[in-house]
């Protein structure tokens, strides 16, 4: 509200194991705050989540992630996530051209919790998008890629309610800027009306701007990471 400028801290553990050249595994804790609506700020409504995830390699062209999410907020709400995706990248040199899915299904314990806090908490929720994507690497420095999405979400508010359906529309621009042989700077630029946080029709823009690492410290081997 007014325009004000609001900081909040956030944390993050995470681990992945990697099977063979197929099959990947990976859990994550986190904390945070909701930054979903300037009211649910306002109320300072923290959740902390648990997330595990399995990922499937079947062909060099194709990856996909099955992700199972636990959460519970500081207001006595709790929710759970099933999410999965696909991409499948098409025999093309360049431009490279991906197509990919992604599928979400999300329930709250208690519905009427998140309304009066001001974040998105249906009884149920699922959406299943299509994207396409396109992209390139200029002068082995410089990438570019675009991506569009189109699908459809369904949403029941309440328990009892009637579910209405939505057409799920967006756009994603990114670049990113090799610096060095472990630095790159990585900018993004997107729309959606995809309801992740906010209520199903809502239009949300995102934007940022990202410097990346690379620590280069050796392994047991003496290979950099």
């Amino acid at each position: 509200d007014g325009g004000d400028t609001s900081l909040h801290g956030a944390a993050s553990a995470g681990a992945d194991w990697r099977l063979n050249d197929r099959w990947t595994l990976s859990g994550s804790l986190s904390r945070e705050t909701y930054v979903a609506t300037a009211r649910t700020l306002e109320r300072g409504v923290g959740l902390a989540a648990a997330t595990a995830t399995a990922g499937w390699t079947p062909l060099s062209s194709l990856g996909t992630r099955l992700s199972v999410q636990r959460m519970e907020t500081s207001d006595g709400n709790g929710r759970d996530l099933l999410s999965g995706y696909a991409r499948w990248t098409l025999p093309v040199n360049r431009p490279r051209l991906a197509l990919s899915w992604n599928g979400r299904y999300l329930s709250y314990d208690d519905p009427q919790i998140g309304r009066e806090d001001g974040y998105f908490a249906p009884d149920f929720f699922v959406a299943n998008v299509a994207g396409f994507e396109i992209s390139d690497t200029l002068r082995g420095r410089v990438g570019l890629s675009a991506e569009g999405t189109l699908g459809l979400q369904e949403v029941r508010v309440l328990p009892g309610s009637e579910r209405t359906n939505d057409t799920v529309r967006g756009w994603y621009l990114r670049a990113s800027w090799a610096i060095g042989s472990r630095v790159s700077l990585e900018a993004w630029l997107g729309r959606t009306n995809l309801a992740l946080q906010g209520p199903a029709g809502f239009g949300s823009v995102e934007s940022g701007i990202r410097l990346r690492w690379k620590t280069g410290w050796p392994s047991h081997g003496g290979v950099s990471r």
